[in-house]
């Protein structure tokens, strides 16, 4: 049986042996990390958690706008950067591609999509009190840039074996 808990930052999956943390008794645990987003957090996944063996993938996120900053203009060196890094120590990669709220290029908006504006209001968030103006999730322009976003995606990474999984967002504001 496969077990998922999520526990302070890291997803562990309990059936590797051999790996024991302090979070729950001698569980066995096999942990993959969740990088906290670089423009957020300046965090990358550490030389600790890259070189830990029980580490078996990392989840690296990344953010639409950070990529497509002109329109059908791709610069993917950061996170072939980051992805060269995981891959150099033999890990296993998970993508989070977040693509919506304030993730979107700003250059989407001048398309004329439905949009919405809403105040971060949240005080323990480092955006507290600002409004963004963001798409609707269901405009059809959006969608249909997202769509090719991710096939751009798809068609750089999709070949590559370290990176056994891919999250997309689809519902999200901030994150």
């Amino acid at each position: 049986m496969l077990i998922l808990i999520i526990s302070f930052g890291c997803i562990f999956l309990t059936n590797k042996k051999g790996a024991n943390t302090r979070f729950l008794n001698n569980t066995s645990f096999h942990p993959i990390f969740i990088e906290k987003d670089v423009e957020l957090y300046a965090n990358k996944p550490t030389k600790e958690v890259l070189t830990n063996p029980i580490v078996d993938a990392v989840i690296l996120s990344v953010r639409w706008r950070n990529i497509e900053k002109n329109e059908n203009e791709y610069d993917w060196n950061a996170l072939d950067k980051r992805i060269a890094l995981v891959k150099s120590h033999n890990k296993k990669i998970i993508l989070n591609v977040m693509t919506c709220g304030v993730n979107v290029p700003q250059w989407i908006m001048s398309k004329h999509v439905v949009t919405f504006s809403f105040t971060a209001s949240n005080p323990n968030q480092p955006i507290y009190g600002k409004t963004f103006t963001v798409p609707v999730y269901w405009d059809d322009t959006y969608l249909n840039y997202k769509k090719k976003f991710i096939e751009a995606l798809g068609k750089r990474y999709g070949n590559d074996s370290s990176i056994i999984g891919v999250m997309v967002s689809f519902v999200s504001t901030i994150n």
